[in-house]
């Protein structure tokens, strides 16, 4: 069985690179044209995994993703962001059992951290990942 991912990022060339990574090694991968229009597949909990590039707007990402109602949603986050600017939010992702990856991003990096949140859900059972975090999906 595939495990579904949603892609949320703008820029058009890195969502392509990091759906074609997902793609290769067998992830049902989905990429919606910017951040807006995966959020409204995101709230639908139709994704085992959702990869969220931070962008230009990381303090509200980071604030939407946070809000309670979005943390029902996660399954599993795998966010990339561009600055260590916001490291309190990002180190609760990974308390709660998400990964966090710096940019530049590399594709064995992505597919490894893909591989663990996915693993987590697997050992967990039906019905969520390991922690918190597997609450929805």
């Amino acid at each position: 069985m595939s495990q579904r991912v949603l892609i949320m990022c703008d820029d058009p060339l890195f969502r392509a690179a990091v759906k074609a990574t997902l793609s290769r090694a067998g992830f049902e991968a989905v990429g919606p044209d910017g951040f807006e229009a995966a959020w409204a597949l995101f709230t639908a909990r139709q994704f085992d995994l959702l990869f969220c590039d931070l962008g230009e707007d990381e303090t509200a990402r980071l604030a939407r993703l946070s809000a309670p109602e979005a943390r029902e949603c996660w399954g599993c986050l795998l966010v990339s962001t561009d600055s260590s600017g916001r490291l309190a939010a990002l180190e609760s992702i990974r308390r709660e059992g998400g990964e966090v990856l710096a940019k530049p991003l590399r594709h064995g990096d992505l597919l490894e951290a893909a591989s663990r949140l996915v693993l987590r859900r697997l050992e967990a059972g039906p019905g969520g990942a390991a922690g918190p975090m597997g609450q929805g999906a």
